[in-house]
């Protein structure tokens, strides 16, 4: 795992705005999801030194709450910037004016799938197995009760819970 300068650096290599021409201007920023909030915080940064007046962040993903049990790298409750903050409180975090989810419902329905085949147990923390449900629920409890978390959910010696 990458210590937050790296990562930092690392992304900040991999951003380039092409058009620099943004002062004074509001500007509306589309992405899949935000994740950590680390490559929307550089590209928001980016922007205001660019001279942006406003900006928008529109996510077409729901707000991710918790981790991916099901092949998906991602972080842990405490790396997760949804996890703990609204769409308000995250903005404030990346430096944006604002930031506007996709509901569930327009996801799903974007998707023309049913709710039902679809997982998103890292949007509203009800997954599809019981073993990830129990691994979800004992992460998240001691997540809130303080535990500083060493590694991703399934990398950790977990109680027995099958």
């Amino acid at each position: 795992m990458l210590l937050p300068d790296e990562r930092f650096s690392t992304i900040d290599k991999k951003i380039h705005i092409l058009n620099n021409n943004l002062a004074g201007k509001n500007v509306i920023i589309v992405d899949d999801s935000i994740v950590r909030g680390d490559t929307t915080r550089v590209i928001v940064e980016k922007m205001r030194n660019l001279g942006a007046k406003k900006i928008h962040l529109f996510i077409t993903f729901p707000r991710i709450i918790g981790p991916c049990f099901y092949g998906i790298d991602m972080a842990t409750y405490g790396e997760l910037i949804g996890s703990t903050r609204t769409a308000e409180e995250i903005a404030q975090a990346v430096g944006a004016d604002s930031v506007n989810y996709q509901s569930l419902e327009r996801f799903v329905s974007a998707t023309g799938m049913k709710k039902h085949e679809l997982c998103f147990g890292c949007v509203t923390g009800d997954y599809p197995t019981p073993l990830a449900q129990r691994l979800a629920n004992w992460m998240q409890k001691r997540f809130e009760d303080g535990h500083v978390e060493e590694g991703r959910i399934y990398e950790i010696d977990a109680p027995p819970l099958i």
